[in-house]
């Protein structure tokens, strides 16, 4: 009789919501760990921590079986490894190219299982035209990584993110195709101001870039010879991010040295 009471009373409580689901607990432990994971991929880019970066990429297989996650494991993964193709000098070139393209698969697959992930999209277009790097290259990729943007724009034209990307195309795109230093600089004006307006739908979803976006202008910046215009552009990603390895340890000492 007692057994049947708790029983009775167990399925009237789950019933109005009140009782513990076992799914649901594991539900909050994986989105837990996911978020977990992310905060150690964004602290591995910012400190430039290859070692940390890896274990990070790593452990985001362990989402990909997961429906409620697999996507945004397989955009993670790209991105780890876009950052560890063109992050790190010590890294051989064959070893760059072999991460570069694991992440174009990876991102062509994130788009495949969501054609509406502008992020995906623009990471997809963005790897792309890093495989540009030559004539024959360049007509096989840079269509590609241009309809990658175009899509991605189409999907979230105020994406910072994606706006950001699509400054970047402009920088190395030759002018024939219509890319500009001067195109990309308002490109990253637009960013900027879109990164100040920019919430993610939720945390799990990517809200990298501001500071990078400040480096990248600085770039475009320096292209023109602004060399002042880019030093306040890279003091500014430092006090986004003070510990920004890319503009404290690579470009702003690179900058000082042309400045002397």
């Amino acid at each position: 009789m007692l057994k049947q009471i708790v029983t009775i009373t167990s399925v009237f409580l789950l019933l109005l919501g009140l009782f513990p689901v076992q799914s649901e607990v594991r539900d909050d432990s994986a989105a837990k760990t996911f978020l977990e994971t992310k905060t150690k991929l964004d602290s591995a880019i910012t400190n430039g921590d290859k070692q940390e970066l890896i274990a990070a990429k790593n452990n985001f297989e362990g989402f990909i079986p997961n429906h409620e996650y697999s996507m945004l494991a397989n955009y993670y993964i790209a991105y780890a490894n876009y950052r560890l193709s063109s992050l790190f000098s010590d890294i051989p070139e064959d070893r760059k190219e072999q991460y570069l393209n694991a992440s174009i698969k990876k991102l062509e697959k994130v788009t495949e299982m969501d054609p509406t992930f502008a992020e995906g999209w623009a990471l997809l277009g963005n790897c792309y035209g890093m495989k540009a790097t030559g004539m024959i290259s360049g007509m096989r990729y840079g269509p590609k990584s241009e309809n990658a943007i175009k899509k991605a724009l189409a999907l979230v034209p105020q994406n910072p993110r994606v706006t950001m990307i699509n400054g970047i195309s402009l920088m190395y795109k030759p002018a024939m195709f219509g890319g500009s230093i001067e195109k990309a600089i308002k490109t990253f004006k637009k960013a900027r101001d879109y990164f100040g307006q920019w919430s993610s739908s939720s945390e799990p979803y990517p809200d990298w870039g501001e500071a990078e976006n400040y480096a990248w202008l600085a770039q475009a910046y320096i292209e023109q010879e602004r060399l002042a215009l880019a030093k306040e552009a890279y003091q500014t990603a430092l006090q986004i991010d003070p510990d920004y390895y890319w503009v404290k340890e690579v470009l702003l000492p690179e900058l000082q040295q042309k400045m002397e």
